[in-house]
């Protein structure tokens, strides 16, 4: 891509990425969690290499959907954001999109995190893809100002 831009979006292509390697491998592969978080980490590397310093990164992920929590259609507004930690303990979301681990991944990645500042989440929300729900987040954050290599 021609960058450096001002503001990257990334909006539910992470999910994506991943879903391809448990499509292809299975989840079952000795390697599998290796995959992903080095897609998980890349992908997060490639956002913030296509910003200009100052820039904007913002990632907008699915974290779960109504197949393995049905209730995610009827439950409030006001409920989300208590469902969803209690989803990330039970385990139950898309694995590599736990939101709080993407957080913490720009604040503590040694290449990350010098370059990446006020990383905060955003949401959650609901949002519906035919009769399918989704649980989405987004996290914002601001490539550094001052000039780092690479």
């Amino acid at each position: 891509l021609p960058g450096p831009f001002d503001v990257v979006a990334s909006t539910c292509l992470l999910s994506q990425l991943i879903e391809g390697v448990c499509l292809t491998l299975g989840a079952r592969h000795p390697q599998f969690l290796d995959l992903v978080f080095g897609i998980r980490q890349q992908h997060l590397k490639l956002l913030v290499q296509l910003l200009v310093p100052g820039g904007r990164l913002v990632l907008i992920t699915d974290v779960v959907s109504s197949d393995t929590y049905a209730d995610l259609k009827s439950i409030t507004d006001a409920e989300l954001k208590a469902t969803l930690i209690r989803l990330i303990n039970d385990r139950n979301f898309f694995t590599g999109l736990n939101p709080f681990a993407l957080q913490s991944l720009l604040t503590t990645d040694p290449w990350l995190s010098p370059r990446v500042q006020e990383p905060r989440l955003v949401g959650p929300w609901r949002w519906q893809m035919v009769s399918r729900w989704y649980l989405v987040c987004a996290l914002l954050a601001r490539r550094s100002a001052f000039h780092v290599a690479g």
